[in-house]
């Protein structure tokens, strides 16, 4: 200790601020954040001020890419993995920079329980995955840990391949190769893709008037992209659930092909 934590890149995430900041204020000596980037402003509008003022976090501005990416790596312990500014949405599948920038040069990523990002680390065997509430967890893993098992951790990334972070020339010349096949330079088609088979949504509902049509609405407009049927199935509504949505099958006869909300017995 203390342990450094590098978030660099597109500084966007409000929550992973305060976290690491709430952490580096109340662990004096145990940990150090180190911030790398541009900041979004309308995200956090008092970075600056936060940023200067919390001891043990340190805002060093823009780094040049790729050219310092080693140097910025280098400087720190783990990479801040984390993104949650669409918690439950894109923050929930993306794979950030920060895991192939910061695995290239065997930098520890931090991830975050229930994403895309920790399962990724998990199948590659390395990094450490936080639980909630995260401050709390981030602080248990820094005070339990020690170089030994630091080393464990750092060894497990540097083991693996560089092709696990880099595309190699050969494979970008190979891509560009495919790109340049005679059938797309002379603008033929493509082989068809076939078509994708109706996906099945079954909305099981009880007095649900208040939002029922407005669930049928998004599903038929998402319906232009993905083929579905949709099948609601009604426990015994008395709230006009039923008429709510034989109303609006009706009034979208080219859509909904039948209606059929049968009771249970």
């Amino acid at each position: 200790p203390p342990w450094r934590i590098g978030w660099f890149g597109a500084l966007r995430c409000h929550q992973s601020f305060t976290i690491l900041c709430d952490v580096a204020r109340a662990n004096p000596g145990l940990v150090e954040i180190i911030l790398r980037g541009y900041p979004s402003y309308d995200q956090l509008p008092q970075f600056d001020t936060v940023a200067q003022s919390t001891p043990g976090v340190t805002y060093l501005g823009p780094y040049a890419n790729p050219d310092a990416l080693a140097a910025i790596y280098n400087d720190v312990h783990f990479s801040w993995a984390i993104d949650m500014f669409e918690e439950g949405l894109n923050s929930s599948w993306l794979l950030p920079n920060r895991i192939y920038e910061g695995g290239l040069y065997g930098t520890v990523p931090l991830a975050a329980a229930g994403v895309e990002t920790s399962r990724y680390l998990r199948a590659l065997g390395i990094g450490h995955t936080l639980g909630e509430p995260k401050a709390e967890s981030l602080t248990a893993f820094l005070k339990s840990l020690t170089p030994a098992s630091y080393q464990q951790l750092a060894s497990a990334v540097k083991a693996l391949p560089t092709s696990t972070w880099v595309c190699s020339t050969e494979e970008c010349t190979n891509l560009v190769q495919q790109l340049r096949s005679p059938a797309l330079v002379r603008g033929e088609p493509l082989a068809p893709i076939p078509p994708m088979p109706p996906v099945l949504v079954v909305i099981p509902c009880l007095n649900e008037a208040a939002h029922i049509e407005g669930v049928m609405r998004a599903l038929i407009e998402e319906s232009a992209h993905l083929p579905m049927r949709i099948v609601i199935a009604d426990g015994g509504s008395t709230d006009g659930t039923i008429d709510i949505i034989h109303t609006y099958a009706a009034s979208r006869r080219h859509l909904c092909r039948g209606c059929a909300v049968p009771h249970p017995p």
